[in-house]
């Protein structure tokens, strides 16, 4: 994330690997630009302040126009120094990532902060909202006719994470997704069950719909946003489902519940093990205890799955019935 000061304010870049992806957000007036991150070291020393910013944030010092940026934003300058500040007992964690992000996940949780608090916390911010403030009128325009009410679910993990192993640990199995499928449909027969995503996951047997690899980004927003319900692991969807203000059921194996969830999700935690992530260098190819498979995700059962997107559901239902209501009301 780059700053630069100007006449009109500060403008805000995001260096990225896959830009197109993200174009909605600049269409949304969230940020400026979104740069291909391949031409960061070129267009770098342009900016007064220039952040890498994950779960910490590491400020690029030898790009950081101090002056140029206290004459224009004097708070943005000293906020910079303020983070700096906090986050000086984390340090050893931010100098070995990724390897340690395990230690700092349990690190953050002591100190009473998650992945969705420990930025506000450092900068002294309030505790964020995890919506974006994009509306549907942001979005792609939807790929396919979609019915009026259906659950998203996807099979898929971070593109940018590579892995010797077919499937990494904290993927949830197929035949178990074919569970929680064949209970939907079951049990939600009007839900009609659509897969999202990249073509890096595997079909899910029994999906009405499977758009892997067919839809933008921006066109997977759409979709989600308008899901009754989404079901996925710990991952990237899930984040934008919460940005979109989207419910999600999420299957939690290697990677800590406490630190990654979200308190609007129906968050499952493994029956068994569980919470070993940067345990070893290998974590998401092979189970760090040893087992043929990562027990933890087997451990989850379908039903549960079941059991917590009937519980989203229950909820929209019951406002979907309180909005018409309201309607009535007003018509009549």
């Amino acid at each position: 994330m780059a700053f630069a000061a100007t006449d009109k304010g500060v403008a805000v870049d995001v260096f990225f690997a896959f830009p197109d992806n993200l174009h909605f957000l600049t269409e949304a007036g969230r940020i400026d630009r979104i740069i291909p991150v391949e031409l960061f070291e070129d267009l770098a020393g342009n900016y007064d302040l220039v952040m890498t910013v994950s779960q910490f944030v590491t400020v690029h010092r030898r790009l950081f126009d101090s002056v140029a940026l206290s004459a224009m934003t004097p708070k943005l300058a000293a906020l910079v120094d303020h983070i700096e500040h906090r986050q000086q007992p984390f340090a050893a964690y931010f100098e070995s990532h990724p390897q340690f992000d395990g230690a700092f996940a349990d690190e953050a949780i002591r100190c009473g902060a998650s992945r969705r608090t420990f930025l506000s916390r450092m900068a002294g911010f309030p505790e964020p909202s995890d919506r974006l403030g994009i509306t549907q009128s942001d979005l792609a325009s939807l790929p396919v006719e979609l019915p009026a009410r259906f659950i998203t679910i996807h099979d898929g993990w971070d593109t940018s994470f590579r892995i010797a192993s077919r499937r990494p640990t904290k993927a949830y199995n197929i035949d178990q997704f074919a569970q929680v499928v064949a209970l939907l449909k079951k049990r939600f027969p009007g839900y009609p069950i659509i897969q999202v995503g990249t073509t890096l996951g595997e079909h899910i047997p029994g999906v009405a719909l499977d758009l892997r690899g067919k839809t933008s980004l921006a066109d997977v927003a759409a979709i989600i946003g308008r899901a009754a319900a989404h079901i996925d692991i710990e991952g990237g969807l899930v984040h934008l489902a919460a940005a979109l203000g989207a419910r999600s059921v999420v299957m939690f194996g290697p990677t800590s519940v406490d630190y990654y969830a979200y308190p609007q999700n129906i968050n499952l935690a493994p029956a068994l093990c569980g919470n070993c992530m940067w345990t070893v260098s290998q974590w998401m190819d092979f189970c760090p205890a040893g087992y043929e498979e990562a027990v933890c995700m087997r451990s989850i059962e379908p039903a549960r799955v079941v059991e917590g997107a009937a519980r989203i559901l229950a909820v929209a239902t019951d406002n979907e019935q309180k909005m018409l209501s309201a309607k009535a009301k007003r018509v009549g």
